[in-house]
This record gives C-alpha cells, sequence and structure tokens, in this order.
C-alpha cells in the first residue's frame, strides 16, 4: 500500500463512521487523534522515529481491539491502516 492508498483507507473508514455507526465518544476522540497523528507523520520526509511512531501504532491497536466485535468492517479498515503504514516504514 502507498501512501495514497493509506489516504484512501482513512477517508473509507471516515465515511464508514459517518454513515451511522455508533461509536462511544472516548473510541471517536482517539479515533480523531490517530488520524492526525498518521496525517503529521505521513507529512514527514525520510525516517520517523519509533518514539514517533508509538502513539500511533498503540492507538491503532486499541481502535482494533475496540471495534473487532461490534465493528468488522472498521476493524478491517484499521488492519489496513496498519498495515499501509507498516509498508511504509512508519
Amino acid at each position: 500500500m502507498n501512501q495514497k492508498q493509506l489516504i484512501e483507507t482513512l477517508k473509507t473508514l471516515h465515511e464508514e463512521l459517518s454513515q451511522g455507526e455508533q461509536i462511544d465518544p472516548p473510541t471517536l476522540d482517539l479515533l480523531k487523534t490517530v488520524t492526525v497523528d498518521i496525517q503529521r507523520l505521513l507529512e514527514r520526509s525520510g525516517n520517523v522515529p519509533a518514539n514517533d511512531t508509538e502513539p500511533v501504532v498503540n492507538g491503532l491497536q486499541e481502535l482494533l481491539l475496540r471495534f473487532e466485535g461490534k465493528h468488522p468492517r472498521l476493524a478491517t479498515l484499521i488492519e489496513q491502516v496498519t498495515d499501509g503504514l507498516a509498508n511504509l516504514g512508519i
């Protein structure tokens, strides 16, 4: 997955959420934070230090755990984002 595909996957994730998925406010806040952090990382050029990526990875893992049972489509999108970041070396 390249950077453009990753951005498209993030857009799809937000579209899915806006189409009526009932998500609790803390989870929605976490998703917003992780998305902003991902966009910030993507804007950087070169290698990103591990201490900058750790909060993003941890946030994605927490979101994945929250969505796995009740929102499998969202969980799949989050897995794709995680894979995309890994492919980009983030």
